[in-house]
């Protein structure tokens, strides 16, 4: 009789044995993606209202860097090219941007002038900030674009009507090898574009 108590007694053991290890396994399942789920929440909501700040050039990218001296080098450069009324240079995004605002006089009658101007530009930035080291992509880093912008003036009225603006802009990509010059005041394709400021467009 004793034994058979005995082992009633054991299998009672065990069966709770298995019990309390079955309850433990459910229990963690359920807790640890809780866990993990409280703490994925409390992360979020500390940061929230916080910028994502991320930078997409490396070490070796823009080097050497463009300084003030520079770029204040450049503006005065810039100021002392002809029918030059005011000028604005400013380095963001990795894009040297040289906005020259021409005297009222100059116009679309202009417009092989203004072309030479802004290789004129284009040369004098060359002397301060050689296109070949600053301008041109590297074999181990990227480097800086270079935009000039010349216009006679960059809002119309009665005296400054649309038909006189003229914008000329002359682009380098660090990643092209040559410039490129364009004339954003006169339409590559007169016709598309006048269809798509009357919106006759068809697609």
């Amino acid at each position: 009789m004793k034994k058979k108590e005995n082992k009633k007694q054991k299998a009672k053991r065990n069966g709770e044995k298995q019990s309390h290890v079955l309850v433990w396994i459910a229990a963690a399942v359920i807790l640890i993606p809780m866990l993990l789920i409280g703490v994925v929440v409390m992360t979020s909501t500390e940061n929230s209202g916080q910028p994502v700040i991320g930078d997409r050039f490396s070490e070796n990218d823009l080097n050497p860097a463009i300084t003030d001296d520079e770029i204040a080098q450049v503006t005065e450069a810039m100021e002392k090219m002809d029918y030059v009324e005011s000028v604005e240079v400013n380095l963001k995004s990795a894009t040297l941007r040289v906005n020259i605002n021409l005297i009222d006089d100059i116009d679309e009658k202009d417009e092989s002038a203004v072309k030479s101007l802004a290789k004129d530009a284009y040369n004098a930035i060359d002397a301060i900030l050689p296109v070949k080291t600053y301008f041109t992509q590297q074999e181990n880093g990227k480097m800086y674009d270079l935009s000039i912008n010349l216009y006679n003036y960059s809002s119309f009225d009665d005296t400054h009507t649309q038909d006189h603006w003229l914008y000329v802009c002359l682009t380098k990509n660090s990643a092209s090898e040559k410039s490129v010059t364009d004339v954003i005041s006169t339409a590559r394709d007169p016709e598309t574009a006048e269809a798509v400021m009357n919106g006759t467009i068809v697609e």
